[in-house]
């Protein structure tokens, strides 16, 4: 609801802007700026949000002068961004609501609670009356916002301003910007950060050990108020929503294993803020009643606290990598490699002094220090990142079935916000408890059905082009760099990524080296094939971003890493066919065609692997990567002492006997494949190892299917049937027995059975 507020109290507004009128300003003015004397104004804008303010999100504040002779009826007015009045997101006064703003008031509205939009950094936010007239404008903003910064009226000049001063509840108060510096002197301040966290990490930027390096484990530790960290830990965690912690320090590991802290390291002694957050990794932490991600933000409420330079940092769990060393080893690999890569380091987690859980604690990718390290030459105004999400594939390749059902929704008042938006509007995920593992998967399975669906949704309320629908409900997010972009990955989308299918004879023909640095893909490409990575653009086109540096005769867009709990697994062939057989031979496949299919299903990897030279530049980068990385001594004995250096933590982390479970599994799998012929009729085994266990024993290796009998228990009779039509606690249609890829009816979630969890996006 919106509220209101007398003349010292502000009224905040998350808001849309554009569609700005011609208007006669007066000199010094934004030339697209609309200012009335004695009429409702966009007083303040916050588009990074504030910590005072509505819980972090952007927010708007409308303010009708004390001069005003009557109060303002805001009934039948609209704000809007750049995307004009008429699209979906923007905000209408409802006649029906209080919207009576008196003289002197203050209106506050905020992003997520009374609409679902955002403010991009240079969008022009406007006001329009009840009959269409624009009353008031801001102008484009100039892109200089930052967390605690706003956009302000100054009286005093008649103009708009950054102000380090926001002031969502009272008469703005202007504390101009510092000039803004050189671009020598921000390259030269990244690097200075980036810097600070070497010896933290123990990662220089070619991912070799430091001197002077912190331990393989070190202890974070975070002090919070008990009420917010138990409602954080509870069933509110499905809302991936944020929570105030009071301060944090890192602790060398105690000599002795114990959990008492050692030698200090570090303190924050300022609060910050952390969320839940995750995809599979969450929903089954939560469900299974196990330990969840987290995403901290150090510096929330002060912009001068990091931890060695991270502003902002992902905790990851183990879920899917029951090596407990797959994204710590990856990162260092593509580093190396010299490609993007994020920094890691394992940490033991403690909250108010209990442990937690052993975590990966990584660099989040958008930190402008992260970005510079990759792209040093990159142009801090017209500079992206991108990710590419999940439920971003196979759009534009939605069957009949859901695009009538989602027509059918189209006038529903529920949506937005749709359940892929991270909220309380969300249904909250079950706690079930550790040993409900296939009952957990079937309720992952649920939730992401219904998400799907609304994915469809959002594509039928668009104009139906993926990408202008992709990059504005965020599935393709821009999580770094202005908007200046977005156009151009729009129609990135739909030249390249729509569809994820080519020509069969065509494919070859299709310009994407035009549009990409082609050294960062094929170079990626030959990481991803020698780790046996189809969670990724090789394969099923998930886990990474698109970089764009912005650079004048820059080489296009580049692809980071991210997420590799599947990489060196079985899970890469679930991914590819998940009743594919010898599942075990996934390693023999030849590097020449590394995707799952024919290269004209992959429209990332597709056209550049089908030219003969660009096919014999990325072989050539596979033995690179093989001899000089993968096989390297000194690298091998690395992950061999980190390994070592973790044992212990592994068996005690709340998913270690998962990790324990998996290894059995594995030794006695290899036992039973080095005993038994391998006698034809593979195809029959799948089915067959569902009814009775026994038989499959006769099969050759068919990869998980075999697994499935090694488990401690078979799946119940709703898992073993096909996918069957439900409905979810939305009412919205949804499956069970796991979810399709739209236009790709062999990808499905992928599950590792062998350690009965899913491993899938997250």
């Amino acid at each position: 609801m919106p509220r209101f507020f007398a003349q010292r109290n502000k009224v905040v507004l998350c808001v849309l802007g554009g569609g700005i009128l011609p208007f006669a300003l007066p000199p010094g003015v934004h030339a697209d700026a609309i200012i009335t004397n004695d009429s409702v104004r966009i007083n303040e804008v916050s588009d990074k949000g504030t910590s005072a303010a509505c819980n972090g999100n952007d927010w708007i504040e409308l303010h009708l002068p004390p001069s005003a002779p009557n109060p303002a009826d805001l009934g039948g007015y609209i704000l809007h961004d750049n995307d004009g009045p008429r699209d979906a997101d923007a905000f209408s006064f409802s006649s029906s609501m209080s919207s009576s703003l008196d003289p002197g008031g203050y209106l506050l509205l905020c992003e997520g609670e009374d609409f679902q939009f955002g403010i991009g950094g240079t969008d022009a936010i406007t006001l329009l009356d009840s009959s269409g007239t624009a009353v008031s404008s801001t102008g484009s903003l100039t892109d200089r916002g930052a967390l605690g910064v706003s956009f302000a009226y100054d009286d005093e000049t008649g103009d708009y301003a950054y102000t380090s001063t926001p002031t969502p509840g009272g008469p703005n108060v202007i504390t101009r910007l510092p000039q803004l510096e050189t671009i020598e002197e921000m390259r030269k301040r990244l690097k200075a950060q980036n810097d600070e966290g070497a010896a933290f990490f123990n990662m220089a930027d070619d991912g070799r050990p430091v001197e002077g390096g912190f331990g393989e484990v070190v202890d974070l530790r975070m002090e919070a108020d008990a009420a917010e960290w138990e409602k954080l830990a509870g069933e509110d965690r499905s809302h991936e929503m944020y929570s105030p912690f009071l301060s944090a320090s890192l602790t060398a590991a105690a000599a002795d294993g114990s959990d008492g802290p050692a030698k200090v390291l570090a303190n924050l002694t300022s609060p910050g803020r952390i969320r839940p957050k995750g995809q599979s990794t969450l929903f089954l932490g939560i469900c299974m009643d196990k330990s969840v991600p987290y995403s901290i933000d150090w510096d929330y409420y002060d912009p001068n606290q990091t931890l060695f330079g991270v502003r902002k940092a992902y905790l990851r769990t183990p879920m899917g990598d029951f090596s407990f060393v797959r994204e710590w080893t990856s990162h260092r690999m593509l580093a190396r490699f010299g490609l993007p890569h994020l920094r890691a380091r394992t940490v033991r987690f403690f909250v108010n002094g209990d442990y937690v859980g052993l975590y990966e604690l990584l660099e989040a990718p958008d930190q402008d220090y992260v970005f510079h390290r990759s792209f040093p030459d990159f142009d801090p105004k017209t500079y992206a990142l991108f990710k590419v999400k999940t439920l971003s594939l196979g759009c534009g390749l939605y069957d009949e079935n859901a695009l009538a059902r989602a027509q059918e929704r189209v006038n529903e008042e529920d949506t937005p916000p749709y359940s892929f938006e991270r909220g309380e509007h969300r249904d909250k995920i079950s706690v079930l408890g550790p040993d409900k593992v296939w009952e957990c998967l079937s309720e992952f399975n649920l939730a992401m059905s219904g998400q799907f669906e609304d994915v469809t949704l959002a594509y039928v309320r668009s104009s139906g082009e993926c990408g202008e629908m992709l990059v504005k409900e965020g599935l393709v997010d821009r999580d770094l760099g202005s908007n200046a972009q977005d156009e151009a990955m729009e129609a990135f989308i739909d030249r390249h990524l729509a569809g994820n299918q080519c020509d069969a004879e065509k494919c070859v023909s299709y310009n994407l080296a035009l549009d990409v640095d082609v050294t960062n893909f094929l170079r990626n490409f030959a990481v991803m094939a020698a780790t046996l990575n189809q969670d990724s653009p090789l394969g099923n086109g998930n886990n990474y971003y698109l970089a764009q540096t912005g650079a004048v005769d820059g080489p296009g867009w580049a692809i980071v890493q991210y997420d590799h709990n599947n990489i060196l697994s079985t899970i890469s062939a679930d991914l590819c066919d998940a009743f594919a057989c010898p599942k075990e031979d996934l390693i023999h496949w030849s590097i020449e065609r590394p995707t799952c299919r024919g290269f004209n299903t992959n429209r990332m990897a597709g056209p550049l692997l089908s030219d003969d030279a660009l096919r014999g530049r990325y072989i050539q980068y596979v033995r690179e990567f093989v001899e000089d990385v993968m096989t390297d001594g000194d690298f091998l004995q690395q992950v061999r002492g980190h390994l070592e250096a973790i044992r212990d933590e592994v068996q005690r982390d709340p998913w270690g006997d998962v990790a324990l479970l998996f290894h059995w599994n594995s030794t006695t799998a290899a036992t039973v494949r080095r005993a038994e012929p391998n006698p034809s009729g593979c195809t029959s085994c799948p089915s067959r190892a569902w009814r009775d266990s026994s038989t499959c024993r006769s099969c050759p290796p068919c990869g998980n299917v075999r697994r499935r009998y090694l488990t401690s228990s078979k799946p119940s009779t709703a898992d073993r049937s096909p996918a069957t039509s439900t409905t979810s606690n939305r009412g919205r249609p949804a499956w069970t027995g796991g979810w399709t890829v739209p236009g790709r009816k062999n990808l499905r979630v992928p599950m590792d059975v062998s350690t009965r969890a899913v491993t899938g996006p997250g």
